[in-house]
């Protein structure tokens, strides 16, 4: 089980981390019903955080 929480993603720059900026999104338009990992600092994040237990991961 994970433990880290997910925080929820920049609105005018969904494609970016929250927090370290890097684009941690590559390819294709991100999805509102995933949770997101970033390569960099590990921060978790999605549109809808409080979802994130049950969302997809990519």
């Amino acid at each position: 089980m994970e433990t880290s929480a997910a925080v929820r993603w920049n609105t005018g720059e969904p494609r970016r981390c929250p927090s370290c900026a890097t684009v941690a999104i590559g390819e294709g338009k991100p999805t509102s019903w995933r949770v997101y990992t970033c390569r960099a600092c590990t921060t978790r994040f999605t549109r809808w955080p409080i979802l994130a237990f049950a969302l997809p991961h990519a």
